[in-house]
């Protein structure tokens, strides 16, 4: 499928007001050394919320300031967003609520938000509670969008599964356990061959 016109032009002007946020708070990203920093504080972001394995935070995640941090996160979202455009053109996912313009949607939600936070006059006065709260809160979030391929992935193939007919989810998940863990990849929900027809079967009986 293909990205809307309107969610592209909605996602290069985030981006636009995501510079220039980054610009008020003192991120040069016309330099390599600001590029390297905000690169940064957004790995320090992953390691901190999970999105990247286990390692030591960078030093300049942990001088950053609140502001700094909140841009690296934004930044991370952008990455996200970008791989699911790129991804979109092999998307054959027809469910309005789980498809690629879906989950565009709903980066572009978070990053509304986390832009409305940078505009936030207030934004260098949060004490450290409030910091750490803000964080957790959206780590909490961001834990909930990394099971929702997943479950996406589920419902895709329960509807593949009452479309057709078979003796047994068993049989069911043999024959389309290829086209799911293929699906899969198209939305970063991924299925080892190993344990993919085991556990298709079991969607599928929980289904019925």
């Amino acid at each position: 499928m293909e990205i809307s016109p309107l969610v592209i032009k909605e996602t290069h002007l985030i981006i636009e007001a995501l510079f220039e946020q980054a610009t008020k708070y003192g991120l040069n990203l016309s330099t390599d050394d600001g590029v390297n920093r905000l690169n940064l504080i957004t790995d320090g972001e992953r390691i901190v919320h999970k999105r990247l394995p286990k390692g030591e935070i960078p030093q300049e995640w942990k001088s950053a300031s609140f502001a700094e941090r909140v841009i690296g996160t934004a930044f991370d979202y952008i990455h996200q967003l970008d791989v699911t455009i790129k991804n979109a053109p092999d998307d054959t996912n027809d469910c309005t609520c789980c498809n690629s313009e879906a989950r565009a949607i709903r980066h572009l939600l978070t990053l509304n938000f986390l832009l409305g936070f940078l505009s936030s006059n207030g934004l260098r006065e949060f004490t450290e509670d409030q910091q750490s709260t803000f964080f957790s809160n959206l780590g909490k979030a961001g834990a909930e969008k990394r099971h929702l391929p997943m479950h996406e992935l589920r419902v895709w193939a329960v509807e593949k599964y009452r479309a057709g007919k078979w003796p047994s989810a068993n049989q069911a998940a043999h024959d389309l356990q290829d086209c799911i863990i293929k699906h899969g990849r198209t939305i970063g929900a991924n299925l080892t061959k190993a344990n993919a027809q085991r556990t298709i079967a079991e969607w599928l009986r929980k289904s019925v």
